[in-house]
Order: C-alpha cells, then sequence, then structure tokens
C-alpha cells in the first residue's frame, strides 16, 4: 500500500463540489420575450401598462411559464396549444 503524498488532513479540508442553481427564467431576455408573445396570444395584457408590468415583475407568472414550458413552448400554431390552453385552466380552477 502506497501513502499518498499530501497528508490526510489535507483532503479533509477540500469543500464538496456544489453546483450552483440555474438562473431563473427571467433572467434571461429571450425567454422573457418569448413567454410574454404567448400572454399576449391568450389576451392577457388588456393595457400597454399591463405589458410594463409583465417586463418589471415577470416572476409573477411563474405558474404560467412553468405549465408552458411542461407543455413543450407550444405557439398558438401548434397541435398543443390546445393542450395547453386546457392545462391553463384547470390551473386557473384549482385557484379559485
Amino acid at each position: 500500500m502506497t501513502t499518498p503524498w499530501f497528508p490526510a488532513r489535507w483532503s479533509a479540508q477540500v469543500p464538496a463540489f456544489e453546483p450552483p442553481e440555474p438562473p431563473p427564467w427571467y433572467a434571461d431576455y429571450s425567454e422573457v420575450l418569448a413567454f410574454g408573445h404567448v400572454l399576449n396570444d391568450l389576451d392577457r395584457f388588456d393595457t400597454p401598462g399591463d405589458v410594463l408590468y409583465y417586463l418589471e415583475k415577470p416572476h409573477k407568472w411563474d405558474g404560467e411559464h412553468e405549465l408552458w414550458v411542461g407543455c413543450n413552448r407550444p405557439t398558438d400554431e401548434d397541435a398543443s396549444w390546445a393542450w395547453f390552453l386546457s392545462k391553463l385552466e384547470q390551473n386557473e380552477e384549482k385557484e379559485r
């Protein structure tokens, strides 16, 4: 058996590697913009102020965004759009 070239106490001092948390979805402007188009297609913006509010605080739409991502990011031209809408309606009914 060979002994390591470094003392055993050194190996105990090495911290365990923890990968960093991925940034939130709203840290990526292209993702915020893409989901903003989805919200627009859903007629969620009644006024320009609603759009500005979304751009200022996109994290308020975390639940809707998570559902959209879970449905493979459909657009209103995709066949899965109707499925996304039904899931969105189910979530809104649960929240009431």
